[in-house]
């Protein structure tokens, strides 16, 4: 029997792994490699790139100048794997739990649980084949990959398998035909604004902003995409302006067979932009949902009647995401124009604190005031609607950092849940593994953070920290080189690869890393305190005195006192270390919360100082 579930990738891998061991693909090189490269492509958010081309070149070996219409390999050796896929169900595959398929037509897997009989579980465990793998938690030889996973404030973990029991939908990023490019933060902005208010209905699973946008200017198929993104439906959508009034033509596609559930055309003036949102998430809902369309009607979208003030926050908001320090000092200042021009709008409050708490992580404003200032306007926005649920998440956050209060913190997050924030799983997630504590509950809400948003940058380096943490290096390794495949420049995955090189006693591959970081941000507190902890651990003893000497003295902007500390322990100077994690604590770094999980403070607990400071920080509750 065949279900509809959400299976984690390392799942849908290992069954891989044995399917391709069955002889009628061990005994077919290029068969098996196909299979291989399907797979892992689809799971790592390729699924839209799965082109004859690109699988002629990667797998068969062929040229660049290799024409389909010429050469038809690609296409009979799916034909070979898809017969040889039905052989293995009808046989020896008939009990394994996850089947892997490639429907005619389509390159891209599907993969589907399946419920085993009793008796052939029975069979299994006879003949001492393992039925699920067994939870660990392991400390690693070293904590810097802990280190650089909670920097993200977003760690990850999948590893639960949830039955899907709501509607799920993917809404894509709406097309700008206004024909001005300056005015593709209104399409991106009713995108998103959308996204947030049919994941706040409560009736829908739906996937979050970051997965939906890496399709962005790509002309995929909507089966490919749902399959992409574990998505039953796809809203799409344009804007275009003229004759000073805007139209949205969206439509809402079923991603299974491409068959339009719902199509509609709204011609309004600007100031009716928040109205007719509301009435395409209306419209999206009720085609999927049968009843409570009236909640789309309450929700954030109608906060404010200034629509300059609407407007100012579209802008603020396409600013922060584009993640520079530039365009998060803009968002900051947009968000405040839009508090100007309508105080009571929380939205506006939201997005001012979100960009003026990442600012403290740019290193620009102290980590301690750039907390306070996020505090001030969150609770404005939540005082203005305590139904806010993203709002919620990010104060408890900002409560759990700022005052080291758990208990007060984890009410608001499970509040944040109720209310249906997309963030408050990452963040809950998060928060419990800097903790190192509840880690069972930990994995949950990451395996549901994971089925929001599946294609995110984040959570791939979230669940590589979380296999360095429970010791599965290897793994960690593997998914920190497929981030750095996607963006090079990746700081958190460079670090991290150089912490499991020492673990290993690479120092030759740490140096590597440390070199490469230098390249990216030549001089940076970050770069310099890496190098320093690459040449304490390495031997170079002297050379990591002097660096850690001259950091102390000049106290560039962005240097963090928490990883000074991890310096000084490499160096065996516990009081300079104490010193340092005093600072951090006085700074509210947030990653001195981390000393408790993390396995390179160990050496430090055997002094009273420790205990003392972990006292402080509320992480003996």
């Amino acid at each position: 029997m065949l279900t509809q579930a959400i299976i984690a990738p390392e799942q849908i891998r290992a069954q891989l792994d044995r399917t391709l061991l069955h002889p009628l693909f061990a005994a077919a090189e290029r068969r098996a490699r196909l299979m291989r490269f399907l797979v892992d492509q689809s799971l790592d958010g390729h699924a839209g790139d799965l082109k004859e081309q690109v699988i002629a070149a990667e797998v068969f070996d062929r040229s660049a100048d290799y024409d389909p219409k010429i050469d038809s390999l690609v296409r009979v050796e799916m034909g070979r794997l898809r017969s040889r896929l039905i052989e293995y169900y009808a046989g020896a595959g008939r009990n394994d739990p996850i089947q892997i398929d490639f429907p005619k037509g389509s390159y891209a897997p599907v993969f589907t649980q399946r419920v085993i009989p009793l008796e052939a579980q029975v069979a299994v465990r006879g003949a001492g084949l393992p039925t699920s793998l067994p939870r660990r938690w392991k400390w690693p030889v070293t904590g810097l990959a802990l280190v650089c996973a909670a920097a993200t404030a977003a760690w990850y973990l999948p590893g639960l398998i949830q039955p899907a029991a709501q509607p799920s939908l993917a809404v894509l990023p709406f097309l700008n035909l206004t024909g001005d490019a300056n005015n593709e933060f209104l399409s991106d902005g009713i995108s998103d604004e959308i996204t947030g208010v049919l994941a706040e209905a409560g009736s829908l699973r739906v996937v979050a902003r970051t997965s939906a946008f890496q399709f962005k200017g790509r002309n995929a198929d909507v089966r490919d995409i749902g399959r992409a993104l574990n998505a039953g439906a796809v809203l799409e959508g344009s804007v275009a302006q003229q004759n000073g009034r805007l139209r949205i033509v969206a439509q809402l596609i079923r991603s299974g067979d491409g068959f339009h559930l719902w199509a509609q055309t709204f011609d309004f003036p600007p100031q009716d932009l928040q109205k007719t949102e509301g009435e395409v998430a209306r419209g999206a809902l009720r085609s999927l949902v049968a009843g409570q369309p009236d909640r789309v009607g309450a929700s954030l979208l109608m906060s404010t009647k200034n629509p300059e003030a609407h407007d100012l926050s579209l802008r603020a908001r396409s600013a922060f995401l584009r993640g520079t320090l530039e365009s998060t000092q803009l968002s900051v200042q947009l968000a405040q124009q839009a508090i100007d021009k309508d105080p009571s709008y929380p939205v506006a409050w939201y997005l001012r604190g979100i960009a003026e708490s990442t600012l403290g992580r740019f290193g620009i404003v102290p980590a301690k005031e750039s907390l306070e200032r996020g505090l001030a306007s969150f609770e404005q926005a939540i005082e203005l609607n305590r139904s806010y649920g993203d709002a919620h998440a990010s104060h408890a956050v900002n409560v759990w950092f700022y005052y080291w209060d758990w208990p007060r913190a984890e009410e608001e997050f499970k509040l944040a849940l109720r209310l249906g924030s997309q963030q408050a799983p990452n963040l809950y997630g998060a928060t419990m593994a800097m903790r190192g504590q509840r880690v069972e509950e930990a994995h949950r809400q990451l395996a549901i953070a994971e089925t929001l948003d599946p294609m995110a940058t984040a959570p791939r380096l979230n669940r590589a920290g979380l296999w360095a943490i429970q010791g599965e290096i290897a793994k960690a390794r593997a998914e920190y080189n497929r981030v750095l495949e996607q963006n090079p420049a990746e700081i958190t995955a460079i670090i991290a690869l150089s912490a499991l090189d020492l673990a290993e006693k690479n120092c030759t591959g740490a140096a590597e890393k440390s070199a490469r970081l230098d390249k990216i941000g030549p001089g940076m507190p970050f770069s310099l305190t890496t190098r320093a902890w690459v040449w304490a651990s390495c031997g170079r003893r002297m050379e990591a005195l002097r660096l850690r000497d001259e950091l102390d003295a000049a106290q560039p902007p962005g240097l963090s006192f928490f990883g000074m500390a991890m310096v000084d322990g490499a160096l065996g100077d516990y009081d300079r270390g104490f010193d340092h994690l005093r600072r951090a604590a006085d700074g509210r770094e947030s990653l001195v919360l981390t000393i408790a999980a993390n396995p390179a403070f160990k050496p430090f607990d055997r002094d009273p100082r420790y205990i003392a400071l972990v006292k402080r920080l509320g992480l003996d509750r």
